[in-house]
């Protein structure tokens, strides 16, 4: 082909990528069901789709309260019946295990599946109703962390405040300080003032302040403490409360890292603590549960942004097209209110060395930090009597 060209032309660099959020709002639930496959993975995204478990078992209650609370953003639940819950079933049918031979998964395993099926993973977990069971527990704590997700464990029925304080205390099932376990306490009643786990509303609530609109204030970032629960009309247990009486039991369970729930004034029922129960161990912005999960998803949706650049030249394009694509996202995160402006991704030449580039391994920094929830106010009061001087005379 000719060199020599009269007129005009267009060439191809390499195509810039979208960088698009992953799913957030959705909730990996197990439990039991009177009627449906058991151990087979089951997507649900309707109150359609539900009703192939019938309306006996953890399963049944779990997905008609999560319908409830997120009928207006809507809520995607992948789903394991493990059995009908006769005779009760053992932790281990929830740790569940994976048959190399066969490729065959049961309980919990199931879920490793989710993404090469459909594209998309669970970042909640909840076992309502035997997630206080130690053995099933650790599962979902060890679940949440290969999915950078979050397991919200719930206190034992008929927990008390101070047996609540006492389970982080003792060495017992929520002496962990996993950055992946949320802590719940106590049991919510419905409307019919029946009881049940706050790991099923806490999981509602999450998934639908996430699909919330940010101008709206909703989004991944933002802490699912002080938002109203729909549908509660007490606790299992009654809790004292106040914003400004450090004494009051929400305070002294939430400066454990347990998050619990109050009546606001008889206006509504509200989810309050913004710690994981890395806190009061770890007290940095990633024992806050919004900022760990800001931080997950916002990696995970840069890195799943990176497929069309793996196996690419590198080249100074290859590095442009990339710093370019990774940066876009992020100033869309800073103008939504999900990155603290000066956040950016860059190269440094310093981190890239001759020998691990001819190696094809190149580095790329991603600088962040993610807005932290105003979790204390403190107004400094001053009485001035000089202002006297100002009355009229």
């Amino acid at each position: 082909m000719s060199d020599f060209l009269h007129g005009v032309e267009s060439i191809n660099s390499q195509t810039v990528s979208l960088v698009n959020t992953v799913k957030t709002a959705v909730i990996g639930l197990i439990g039991t069901a009177a009627t449906g496959d058991v151990n087979v993975l089951k997507l649900c995204v309707s109150e359609v789709d539900d009703t192939q478990f019938g309306t006996t078992g953890t399963i049944p209650e779990a997905l008609k309260i999560i319908r409830s609370i997120t009928k207006k953003t809507g809520a995607t639940v992948f789903v394991v019946n493990i059995g009908t819950g006769t005779p009760a079933p053992a932790a281990a049918d929830f740790v569940g295990d994976y048959d190399a031979e066969t490729g065959t998964r049961t309980g919990l395993k199931l879920f490793n599946t989710c993404f090469a099926i459909y594209g998309f993973k669970p970042k909640i977990f909840i076992a309502p109703g035997f997630s206080s069971v130690a053995g099933v527990a650790t599962a979902l704590i060890s679940t949440a962390e290969s999915f950078r997700g979050y397991a919200y464990l719930d206190a034992p029925t008929g927990t008390t405040v101070s047996g609540a304080l006492a389970l982080r205390n003792t060495g017992g099932i929520w002496a962990t300080t996993s950055s992946r376990a949320k802590l719940l306490f106590p049991e919510l009643k419905d409307s019919a003032a029946t009881l049940h786990p706050f790991s099923i509303y806490a999981a509602a609530n999450r998934a639908k302040i996430d699909a919330t609109a940010w101008t709206a204030g909703g989004g991944f970032w933002v802490s699912s403490s002080n938002w109203a629960i729909d549908g509660i009309s007490g606790l299992e247990t009654p809790i004292t409360a106040s914003i400004n009486d450090a004494t009051a039991e929400t305070n002294l369970l939430n400066a454990q890292g347990i998050t619990t729930c109050f009546n606001n004034n008889g206006a509504d029922f509200r989810e309050w603590g913004n710690r994981n129960a890395s806190y009061p161990t770890k007290t940095d912005s990633m024992s806050f549960e919004c900022c760990q999960r800001a931080k997950d998803i916002t990696d995970e949706s840069i890195e799943l942004a990176m497929m069309p650049y793996i196996d690419r030249p590198i080249i100074n394009a290859f590095i442009d097209n990339v710093l370019f694509t990774v940066n876009e996202y992020i100033n869309t995160l800073i103008s939504r209110g999900a990155c603290i402006e000066g956040s950016k991704c860059t190269y440094d030449a310093a981190k890239n060395s001759t020998e691990e580039l001819e190696k094809g391994h190149i580095v790329f920094t991603t600088t962040y930090f993610f807005p932290t929830p105003g979790e204390r106010i403190t107004f400094d009061t001053i009485v001035d009597s000089s202002l006297l001087s100002n009355l009229k005379a």
